[in-house]
């Protein structure tokens, strides 16, 4: 049985307004539109999954090689984290686990005269016990959950035309790199704020996957997106499924400049392809769903010596497909505030919640929304070490209503270089 068409009126309508803004700001007049500040950082060290401030390799660690001379540039970093899970968890234990990640980055322009053309390669290696054994969550506790595996994240051609107006990627992608990225929710060590749950079979790790990336920056303020991903061979996730599967997700990135502080909306849309089984044994022949959010500094004063005083708020709206997804919507709401303890600049103290709402008919016995609060604070002890103790407040953990609330407390520690 196939289904109809799914109603994109809003993530399509919403990439449309963005586009006319962007349009009507580079314009000029009142437009509020500047050069990016160039002290504005989205990006503190370490996060997830881009820890990447790759340097020339003549540079790396105080020691010289001659790759720099030819374009390539090397980054990385090792994470250890523990976390014990209290009343509402399926097990009352300390378990602890270890990430660590590597890329190069090669610019073909020094060494082949190949101009905007680039190639990159990144593996990581992941060992110690998953915390859903522990805490069954729909959510998840932990972005860098996963299986005890060593793996290639991302191998790809680079291809940039007309100085970054438009490129493409082509090879071995993580769809989580770019599409659906809020900064500052990522400094947050829950997966659903790194990776949205409405989006059925996210190909970002564990499971990335072979595509393209198309990508169009029209504007410095407005980047375009396409992502198509070969998800046939994901394992165990396509019941009877015959023919090819993609996963093809669109997002409209804009961002806006005022003066020392910075805005961002993403807003998107997500299909995947292929043939799916819902709880009632009815054949569907795709999946969708759509999400928009964004991030705002409200207020920003630079200390000069690479620090602020920031306060930002950000939020975001998931929907998934209502009759294969497990969850078929996600809110989530937080703020963040940076150098509140003076000499401590870089620092950052956050708070947010995300709430999912299961799907009832696919969800079987489980009839309850799962609710979590997190909150952390976030010290950058070197420019290259940070340390983040984080508490989490689960409500009805794993969307069930007979299951007690749990409170988890987890830390990590990563360093960068």
């Amino acid at each position: 049985m196939s289904r109809p068409r799914p109603p994109l009126l809003l993530p399509v309508a919403s990439l449309v307004l963005t586009a006319v803004a962007s349009a009507q700001a580079a314009r000029g007049g009142d437009s509020p539109y500047t050069p990016a500040p160039t002290n504005l950082d989205w990006k503190p060290i370490g996060l997830e999954p881009e820890p990447w401030r790759p340097a020339p390799l003549k540079d790396w660690v105080g020691l010289r090689f001659e790759g720099g001379e030819l374009g390539m540039a090397f980054a990385g970093r090792v994470i250890w984290e523990g976390s014990r899970a209290f009343d509402g968890g399926l097990e009352d234990r300390f378990r602890d686990r270890l990430f660590a990640d590597a890329a190069v980055d090669w610019s073909l322009e020094k060494s082949f005269g190949l101009k905007g053309t680039s190639l990159r390669l990144e593996g990581y290696h992941r060992e110690g016990p998953s915390s859903e054994e522990d805490t069954a969550t729909l959510q998840g506790i932990s972005s860098l959950d996963g299986p005890e595996e060593t793996e290639v994240r991302e191998a790809y051609w680079r291809q940039e035309f007309g100085g970054g107006f438009a490129g493409f990627k082509l090879g071995r992608l993580d769809a989580g790199r770019d599409i659906q990225r809020f900064e500052y929710m990522r400094e947050l060590q829950g997966r659903a704020f790194a990776y949205t749950p409405t989006i059925y079979d996210y190909p970002t790790r564990p499971d990335q996957g072979d595509g393209v990336e198309l990508f169009v920056t029209p504007e410095p303020e407005m980047t375009f997106r396409l992502d198509v991903i070969d998800r046939n061979d994901s394992p165990g996730l396509y019941p009877d499924q015959d023919g090819r599967s993609y996963m093809i997700l669109l997002e409209g990135a804009f961002e806006w400049w005022d003066e020392q502080r910075r805005g961002r909306i993403r807003m998107g849309t997500w299909r995947h392809t292929g043939a799916f089984d819902d709880v009632n044994g009815v054949r569907r022949n795709e999946l969708w769903g759509w999400w928009v959010g964004v991030e705002k500094d409200l207020l920003r004063v630079e200390d000069g010596r690479g620090g602020a005083f920031a306060v930002s708020a950000f939020s975001q709206l998931a929907k998934g497909d209502r009759f294969v997804q497990f969850v078929r919507d996600q809110w989530v709401l937080g703020a963040r505030v940076q150098g509140l303890i003076p000499g401590r600049a870089r620092d950052s103290l956050g708070l947010a919640l995300s709430k999912a709402y299961t799907n009832k008919p696919q969800a079987g016995g489980v009839d309850g929304n799962e609710l979590v609060v997190e909150t952390f604070y976030r010290v950058e002890l070197l420019e290259t070490l940070v340390l983040q103790p984080d508490l989490q407040f689960w409500h009805q953990p794993g969307g069930d209503r007979d299951r007690e609330d749990m409170w988890v407390f987890q830390v990590r520690a990563a360093f960068v270089f």
